[in-house]
C-alpha cells in the first residue's frame, strides 16, 4: 500500500456531516467543521463563504436566521475544494415543534411565532397571547390580555394601566407614542 496521507479522505462532492463551529459576522464567513474527519486532521475549522438560508430569492425574499455554533449540518464539498453547506439537520427532534399539514410555522420560541395555514387563518403570538386574522372570513380577533393604542390624537388603554413615573431623559418624550420600545421602563398603577 502506498504512502498516501488522503488515504481517509472522501470523494469530492460526497455530503458529509458536519457543526457550525463559529461565525465570523465581518466577513461573513461561516466556519465549520466536518464530523468523521480524516485520521492524520485535527480537525481544522473549514471557511464557508456561501451558506444556505432557507429560502433565498435574487428578487429580495428572504427567510433565514443567524447561524448558531454547535447546529448540526449538512456539507458537500465541490470541484476545486470548496465547501457549501447545504441543509441543517434536526437532531434534537423533542425540540421540534409540532407540524400541522397545510401549515407554514415561523418560531423562535414556544410563544414567539407566526403560523399560516390552507385554511386561511394567520397567527402572531403563542395560544394564550395571539392575533388571529383569517383573511376568507374578513375578521381578526385577539385574546391579548393589555392593548395600548396611542397615537397623538388618542389614547386607548385596555387592561393595565402603565405611566412613566421616572422621565428617561434617553428615549424622545414624542416616541413614547409611536413604538413599543420604552413599555419595559413604565409602572404599573
Amino acid at each position: 500500500m502506498p504512502n498516501n496521507p488522503n488515504i481517509y479522505n472522501e470523494e469530492v462532492s460526497l455530503m458529509r456531516r458536519g457543526w457550525i463551529d463559529s461565525y465570523d459576522s465581518e466577513t461573513d464567513t461561516l466556519f465549520i467543521k466536518l464530523n468523521n474527519a480524516p485520521i492524520t486532521s485535527s480537525n481544522p475549522a473549514i471557511p464557508v463563504k456561501a451558506h444556505s438560508h432557507v429560502m433565498f430569492y435574487n428578487n429580495g425574499l428572504f427567510m433565514g436566521t443567524m447561524p448558531v455554533s454547535g447546529t448540526p449540518i449538512m456539507a458537500a464539498q465541490g470541484s476545486g475544494g470548496e465547501y457549501f453547506v447545504v441543509g441543517q439537520i434536526a437532531e434534537n427532534k423533542p425540540l421540534l415543534p409540532e407540524l400541522i399539514a397545510g401549515q407554514i410555522l415561523l418560531q423562535s420560541n414556544n410563544i414567539t411565532k407566526i403560523s399560516l395555514d390552507s385554511d386561511y387563518n394567520v397567527i402572531l403570538g403563542s395560544d394564550n397571547d395571539r392575533l388571529h386574522i383569517n383573511t376568507q372570513n374578513h375578521y381578526i380577533s385577539s385574546n391579548i390580555d393589555n392593548e395600548y393604542n396611542f397615537t397623538q390624537a388618542s389614547r386607548h388603554v385596555k387592561g393595565v394601566i402603565k405611566r412613566d413615573t421616572v422621565i428617561n431623559v434617553n428615549f424622545d418624550q414624542n416616541s413614547k407614542l409611536e413604538n413599543d420600545d420604552y413599555d419595559s421602563y413604565y409602572s404599573i398603577f
